[in-house]
């Protein structure tokens, strides 16, 4: 699902870039929209790119660990 959220918006953002660079500078009423249109997928990839290497801990990670952790412990004590 990561990749294909990184090729799209790959693909939104080159497809914008170059309807911008062929067309030219927009109106001075459709600068902010284009503007916006431009930033919205590049700022996407970015965030997108850095979750990757997030490692995630919220409290129901932390639960499941903790309840395997104990249960480990439980078959420990089971085997001595």
């Amino acid at each position: 699902m990561r990749w294909t959220a990184i090729i799209l918006n790959a693909a939104l953002f080159l497809t914008l870039a170059f309807t911008f660079a062929k067309q030219g500078m927009p109106g001075h009423d459709e600068a902010f929209l284009v503007y916006l249109a431009l930033a919205t997928p590049l700022v996407s990839l970015v965030v997108i790119c850095r979750m990757k290497w997030q490692v995630k801990e919220n409290l129901i990670s932390l639960y499941l660990q903790r309840k395997r952790l104990e249960e480990k412990r439980r078959i420990e004590d089971l085997q001595k």
